[in-house]
């Protein structure tokens, strides 16, 4: 048994570091759906009906809505978005070939890297589902954050979480990461990372320019 869920794509960042901070994955909502012009308003995913991920879902303190039925994945989300006068355009072939976390693809002559996976987001309709790739490299800086102790899985603890944003490299003592999303968990700041780096507490945050 499987089931879909929709949540409004303003509350995806928060539904997702809910998520991953119970041990469900950095990215569970990462399926776009349009309105009737064509304007992402809502995110989606269809997982397997494992109790402990349906109970954390539905436990979300945001508007999720989740269907249930014996239909294949692609007809349940249809019917899902359908429900909520929502739509899912036919080009958008989100079961096959969807740019996953550092695939790197041209939108409008521009090369962008994924940095979550089953992207069918544009670089415009969800930048932060996007990186833009730099060929040329830039100069490491003090953030002017430091780290707050060991964190779990692909989280880092931060004194500060202002200066970062998502899509950013960081490096701690030599070791890059790519910051996925910033939250802040429980009035925690948060960053999750890709991939995980094993900190201290105090130590030095820097930023590429």
């Amino acid at each position: 048994m499987s089931f879909p869920a929709i949540i409004p794509a303003s509350d995806l960042d928060a539904a997702n570091a809910a998520l991953h901070s119970q041990g469900f994955g950095p990215t569970n909502f990462s399926v776009s759906v349009f309105d009737a012009s064509g304007v992402a308003t809502h995110a989606a995913f269809h997982a397997w009906d494992d109790a402990a991920f349906r109970q954390a879902v539905e436990a979300l303190p945001y508007d999720v809505t989740i269907r249930d039925a014996d239909e294949e994945p692609r007809e349940q989300v249809t019917q899902l978005a359908a429900g909520l006068s929502i739509v899912w355009p036919p080009e958008q072939d989100w079961l096959d070939n969807l740019p996953m976390t550092g695939d790197i693809v041209t939108f409008d002559g521009t090369e962008y890297r994924s940095l979550i996976d089953n992207n069918v987001w544009s670089p415009t309709a969800y930048p932060q589902g996007w990186e833009l790739v730099d060929a040329g490299g830039g100069e490491w800086v003090d953030s002017g954050a430091t780290t707050n102790g060991p964190s779990g899985a692909n989280t880092m603890g931060v004194s500060d979480d202002s200066p970062f944003q998502a899509g950013q490299t960081i490096r701690v003592d030599q070791d890059d990461a790519l910051v996925t999303t910033v939250t802040g968990i429980h009035s925690a700041n948060l960053l999750l990372i890709d991939p995980h780096v094993t900190v201290g507490s105090g130590q030095m945050i820097e930023i590429e320019q």
